[in-house]
């Protein structure tokens, strides 16, 4: 019995070396470079304006990779920096033509989770992702849409939300995204009809974009001094400052946004609004850096 047991420490001592072994020579031996070359190439058979910079990648368990400072690019302007992403292969699409695979990013202090499919030769391609938790501020696609870059505007807010992607062979790329920022703060460089800033409980959007389109099929924004709501589109450009603004809405002015009346060029132009009760229609035109407002 003792001989037995002493047998089954032996094998149970060289399985775990062996075990160790490997996982020694995995890390060591990994060929980071290749794996980051065909992430690369995949990525850009998706989507040729599309473009990722990571710095290394390291396996992990269960079965998958890590990538490690990985930053997306949209025609060489930065879209968004990422700490780390977890992608681990779904065990049935061994045994299919689909690659199939989820992911798990930690960027800017939340977590972005998601499923992706992607078919023979990238003909077709679903992603679908939920974010949680993300700090809005330093993100480097809302810096460059509202203008931060050029230090007009400090913004801050929580973004949660679900976007999804869609790419058949022959057809358009479509994207789709629900999105709802919270405790969302805007900080003006110069006072805009007294105000530097502005706060918001809540903003929440449904978009979609087709080619270079993307609809804003709704947008409610509800704050302490400002309630609106918009719908229209925006037609991208590879500059996203010349980007063309097609937007209309109503904005409900609340009494803290008037303060002191006299100081207030608008409550000497609309001198009805100034209750709070009443509304406007807007339209903005123009362009991302040259906006036309348009009050009713």
């Amino acid at each position: 019995m003792t001989k037995i047991m002493n047998n089954t420490k032996k094998k149970l001592l060289y399985l775990s070396y062996i075990i160790a072994a490997f996982v020694f020579f995995l890390y060591v031996l990994f060929p980071s470079d290749a794996v980051k070359t065909y992430i690369e190439h995949k990525l850009g058979s998706i989507n040729p304006e599309l473009s990722i910079s990571i710095d290394n990648i390291n396996p992990v368990f269960p079965p998958g990779v890590k990538l490690n400072a990985v930053s997306f690019y949209y025609i060489r302007s930065l879209l968004l920096d990422a700490e780390t992403i977890k992608i681990v292969p779904r065990i049935f699409s061994v045994f299919s033509s689909k690659t199939a695979f989820s992911f798990k990013s930690v960027a800017y202090e939340g977590i972005i989770n998601g499923k992706a499919t992607i078919g023979s030769n990238a003909g077709h391609i679903k992603i679908d992702a939920d974010l949680s938790e993300i700090q809005i501020k330093d993100i480097p696609a809302i810096k460059n849409l509202v203008g931060i870059e050029k230090e007009k505007y400090k913004v801050a807010g929580i973004l949660d939300g679900k976007v999804t992607y869609s790419n058949n062979k022959g057809s358009d790329r479509v994207m789709g995204a629900k999105l709802a920022i919270s405790d969302c703060s805007i900080k003006l460089k110069e006072p805009v009809f007294n105000h530097e800033s502005f706060a918001f409980s809540k903003i929440e959007a449904d978009l979609a974009t087709v080619k270079k389109i993307v609809q804003i099929k709704s947008c409610t924004i509800e704050g302490d001094k400002v309630n609106a709501s918009l719908s229209g589109s925006i037609v991208t450009k590879k500059n996203l400052g010349s980007s063309v603004l097609n937007l209309k809405g109503k904005i409900k002015l609340k009494p803290l946004f008037w303060g002191n009346t006299k100081k207030n060029l608008l409550a000497s132009i609309f001198p009805e609004k100034m209750s709070g009760n009443g509304s406007f229609s807007f339209k903005i035109g123009g362009t991302i850096n040259n906006p036309e407002f348009t009050l009713k």
